[in-house]
């Protein structure tokens, strides 16, 4: 019943909002430990986003007891008896939901109001409520369960309905920004991050493919996405986008590849500048822009997806890798000072992977030689012996942008992780 879900959430929210007005919330607890504060700041705003969102959450629990704990002159192991029976009982349940995929959590604020649900519910007067259990699908298994998430040539996504454990990246309704996610990486990366539960915008300068893909998203993946119509390498499309999603706690940056540069003696100072701004300078102003407010919030992830050419360079990217070496060391200096409130930054240095740009550039040289952009591909691959014998696609890419999004990447600092098959030599 929507209308009485709405009025117990109402309950809740104005229940929630005298608690964090008042001394016992978590953000006024450990004031004597600073290290505790980014904790504390993650508990309330997980609080918080359950208040603000209860009313759309699809079943509530109201887990009772016959006889009251309040009532006048009950000895105390009477009451203790009442609680030990039913919470033992609340706790199988809701072990039994996680096994099925569902979400639950412990809630009591609403008991400031018990006698209202009470009337509201037709619950007996001599049953005391003990606790508010919200339940959901988690977006995970949502997306299982629905057939949303894929499998794929080359990939170990699983497809709906196959068994075994599925990690669990911990940033469900987090608020997420992928800047050029309407194709290539940044769209796997994007797609990726939706499938687990974010809240998702993402970015480009063309409004039609960026629409599209946001459509695309929200079809396969349940997710909510915001499309933002912007070119993140200028100072007024930050701007824009910073004034649509202010606070990210994950950043994805990408951007529309430099083209390749067969002669460095031709490369031109405007062209220069066009990809410092691009590969340079965005990602460093989005972080300025916005890890202050991670740090204070207890939890920040950006990923840049750079270029494996910014660790081996190559005349054919001279206009990619410089850029992108230049923020590789940028990352590496300031994602230590950092760190300690569980905010990384970190790169990932991608190879030769199926994306729009390839398409259209190995496209264009199968046409001129008249043959097809699969014999290009199967061509590049030998002439750089790629030892994977294949290119990457943007499904396993998104996998790998995601874990290092996830809540379990907070010791992996100022990385540049190469992403490209294997053709590149290096120990370390």
């Amino acid at each position: 019943d929507d209308a009485k879900k709405k009025a117990i959430a109402d309950w809740y929210l104005k229940s929630f909002d005298e608690y964090e007005a008042g001394p016992n919330q978590p953000t006024k607890q450990h004031l004597d430990d600073p290290s505790m504060a980014p904790t504390q700041a993650r508990v309330l705003s997980s609080a918080r986003y359950l208040a603000d969102n209860m009313a759309r959450v699809p079943a509530l629990l109201i887990p009772v007891c016959s006889g009251r704990p309040d009532t006048p002159g009950l000895p105390q192991n009477v009451m203790a008896s009442m609680y030990g029976s039913i919470l033992p009982a609340v706790w199988s349940f809701m072990l039994a939901a996680r096994e099925r995929g569902l979400g639950t959590c412990w809630t009591t604020l609403h008991l400031s109001y018990e006698q209202e649900v009470a009337k509201l519910l037709g619950i007996p007067d001599d049953f005391a409520q003990v606790a508010l259990i919200p339940i959901a699908y988690t977006h995970r298994a949502l997306n299982l369960k629905q057939g949303r998430v894929k499998t794929s040539t080359h990939s170990c996504i699983p497809t709906a309905g196959e068994k075994g454990t599925q990690m669990d990246l911990g940033i469900t309704g987090r608020k997420a920004l992928v800047n050029g996610g309407s194709a290539g990486l940044g769209k796997g990366s994007a797609k990726a991050l939706a499938a687990e539960g974010v809240n998702l915008y993402i970015t480009a300068r063309g409004k039609d493919r960026l629409e599209a893909t946001a459509e695309e998203i929200r079809r396969d993946t349940g997710a909510t996405v915001t499309p933002i119509v912007a070119d993140h390498a200028s100072d007024e499309g930050r701007e824009t986008i910073l004034e649509v999603c202010p606070d990210p706690d994950i950043i994805v940056g990408t951007c529309t590849p430099a083209p390749f540069t067969p002669d460095f003696r031709e490369v031109t100072v405007d062209q220069w500048k066009e990809h410092l701004a691009t590969g340079l300078i965005s990602p460093i102003e989005f972080i300025r822009a916005t890890v202050d407010g991670m740090c204070e919030r207890g939890f920040g992830r950006i990923v840049n997806i750079s270029t494996g050419a910014s660790k081996f360079p190559a005349e054919l990217r001279t206009l990619s890798g410089p850029p992108r070496a230049a923020l590789s060391n940028y990352t590496a200096a300031i994602s230590k000072a950092v760190a300690k409130h569980n905010v990384t930054i970190n790169n990932l240095l991608p190879g030769m992977h199926h994306t729009a740009t390839a398409a259209e550039r190995f496209g264009e040289i199968a046409e001129e030689q008249g043959t097809t952009y699969e014999q290009v591909v199967d061509n590049w691959v030998r002439e750089w012996k790629i030892p994977a014998e294949r290119f990457g696609n943007i499904e396993e890419f998104g996998a790998i942008c995601a874990l290092f999004c996830s809540c379990h990447a907070g010791y992996i600092v100022g990385q540049s992780i190469v992403v490209d098959g294997g053709v590149t030599n290096s120990t370390f």
